[in-house]
């Protein structure tokens, strides 16, 4: 019965860490200079986009009235199309909206993390400076 329970429970804890690893896990910050431009329609987009590739992204999360630092996690869950695979690397922008126009250029905010070999799926801590107009 120990037996059982043991390998029970070493089975559950590694789907829930193979759980976790299928996520890309960060926070966004608003540079101050810009916070004076938050409304209560403003939204943030987070997207996920393969690195190399033209087409959409891969994943985007969107945020309406968003709260700074904010706490993000883009899983397949996120996929702009189901069943799109959700395997990187990846460049993250986080782009900021005063009026939730996804493809507002005036207006709008932004920042990008995108290091030379992109970010894998499963890491965390990934900080984003939203500090550009577009």
């Amino acid at each position: 019965m120990k037996t059982l329970l043991a390998l029970t429970l070493l089975f559950t804890s590694t789907l829930a860490f193979a759980g976790n690893s299928k996520t890309i896990t960060g926070l966004v910050k608003l540079d101050k200079k810009l916070a004076s431009k938050l409304t209560s329609s403003s939204v943030l987009y987070i997207f996920a986009k393969k690195i190399g590739h033209r087409g959409p992204p891969a994943a985007v999360l969107k945020v309406p009235s968003p709260k700074f630092p904010h706490k993000f996690s883009l899983s397949a869950k996120n996929a702009m199309f189901p069943g799109t695979p959700f395997d990187g690397p990846f460049k993250l922008t986080a782009r900021l909206t005063t009026n939730g126009d996804v493809m507002e250029k005036a207006g709008s905010y932004q920042g990008i993390l995108s290091p030379k070999n992109g970010i894998a799926v499963g890491t965390t801590k990934n900080k984003i400076l939203i500090d550009t107009p577009r």
